[in-house]
């Protein structure tokens, strides 16, 4: 975006230049035309941007009171009150990593493996699973995260 707004500064000083000589009126057209072409593309870029922000925001918002039922109806900590702290912002991906790398993950299973259409047990991982559904975390998290709970090692920091 900055690049725009350099672009559009450089532009509208050339129409500026072009309208105040004697013989620039002739090229003053096509110079305010590129000035006005940069100042939609930095309008545009900035709406993205924007739009961007409100709906992080937006998460954010939902994530808070999730958080806070959360805080109120669990004796516990639990995967999903550490992931939705990382979201509103009380704390940092590296120290989520970090706590839930050392967390007794339970993973779903079979409940019968006799029966032909066997119930599904839940599983705490699925926590970490519905937060990457959710867009709580992104793919690189998710496998981030995945990698280090797995023991392969710190995998990147992001």
């Amino acid at each position: 975006m900055d690049e725009l707004r350099v672009k559009l500064s450089v532009e509208g000083r050339e129409a500026l230049d072009a309208l105040l000589e004697d013989d620039g009126w002739e090229d003053a057209g096509e110079v305010v035309s590129g000035a006005l072409e940069a100042l939609v593309e930095l309008r545009v870029a900035e709406s993205q941007t924007f739009s961007e922000k409100m709906a992080k925001r937006s998460v954010q918002a939902q994530a808070q009171k999730i958080l806070d039922a959360v805080r109120e109806s669990e004796s516990e900590r639990t995967v999903r009150e550490v992931i939705l702290e990382y979201v509103v912002g009380e704390s940092y991906w590296s120290e989520v990593v970090e706590e839930l790398a050392k967390w007794p993950f339970t993973f779903p299973e079979d409940a019968d493996s006799r029966d032909p259409f066997p119930s599904r047990t839940w599983g705490t991982w699925q926590e970490v699973e519905l937060a990457y559904y959710r867009g709580w975390i992104t793919t690189a998290q998710y496998w981030h995260l995945s990698a280090r709970v797995r023991g392969l090692g710190p995998g990147v920091v992001l």
